[in-house]
Formats: structure tokens, sequence, C-alpha cells
């Protein structure tokens, strides 16, 4: 059974497919979890099976990009309402300590990004699949809500 959230995700994915490998859609642009040590649930759309999926986060001390997993999407894909196949992925991980940023009188927070294939995958607010009925273009409902390639996940306590 394939969620609301999935086939919103596929509408929109369309509509960005000339233009994007794919997108995360979890942790959404701005997101919050509770604590630094809990799992961050990583989850997209691909328009190819069986792609390998890489998640990066920045190293807080010297600002670079660093692996800290990796997936694959789907073998099987679904259909999307307007056509074309998506295939799916997801995995939980726990950003490392190492890539938690603590500004001044902020939470603290931790950049990251999803890549297939060398290409960044497209990121989006958080809850942006429920304004996908709200708009005549996909690539308008993107350029609303679309967050370029990365994330910025918040931690709810220090």
């Amino acid at each position: 059974m394939v969620s609301s959230i999935a086939k919103s995700i596929a509408v929109l994915g369309i509509g960005l497919s000339l233009t994007l490998t794919g997108c995360m859609v979890s942790p959404a642009f701005q997101s919050s979890i509770p604590t630094k040590t809990e799992k961050v649930l990583f989850e997209g759309y691909t328009n190819k099976p069986n792609q390998v999926v890489t998640i990066y986060a920045v190293r807080a001390s010297d600002s670079q990009w660093i692996k800290i997993g990796e997936t694959k999407t789907s073998g099987s894909s679904f259909a999307s309402p307007l056509g074309g196949d998506w295939y799916g992925w997801n995995t939980k991980i726990v950003i490392p300590a190492s890539c938690w940023k603590t500004p001044n009188f902020w939470a603290p927070f931790a950049e990251v990004k999803a890549v297939v294939d060398g290409e960044m995958l497209a990121t989006f607010d958080e809850g942006f699949y429920g304004y996908v009925g709200q708009y005549d273009s996909l690539v308008e409902l993107y350029e609303d809500h679309g967050h370029a390639s990365t994330a910025r996940v918040y931690s709810q306590q220090p």
C-alpha cells in the first residue's frame, strides 16, 4: 500500500523529473528531532531502481561533508497518478555527534544531504506535500516549498 504522502511525492516528482534525479522528503528542511541521539528517518524517491543513495552530514569542526550512511532505492516502483515510475528509499541514521553545531542562543543543528550518482537530491519544507492540491503547476509548488539539496535538522534538546 502506497501512502498518500508517497503518492503526493510521486506527483511532484513527475513535474521535476526533467531537472532532478530525485528528492529527499525526510528529513525536511528545518525539521526537528527530540534529541541529538535520536535516529533520523532519511527518505525519498528517485526515477531508477536499485540506486545507491549516500547520506552525508557536515562535520562541525571543519565544515566538510562526511558520509554517515547508505541505502538503496527499491527494486520495484509505484506509478505516479500523472504517469511515470518512482522508486522509494529510506533508512534511519543517528547523526554523529561530530556533525552537530551549537550556535549562540540557537538550538543545535546538523546539515544533511542525500546523493545519487553524484547528484544531490532536492529537499523540501516540512509538510509540503499537503500543498500539492493547491497548485496548478508542480514546478510552482517546488518554487514555493523546495530547498535545493540540503536539509537542516534541529535538536529540541542541547
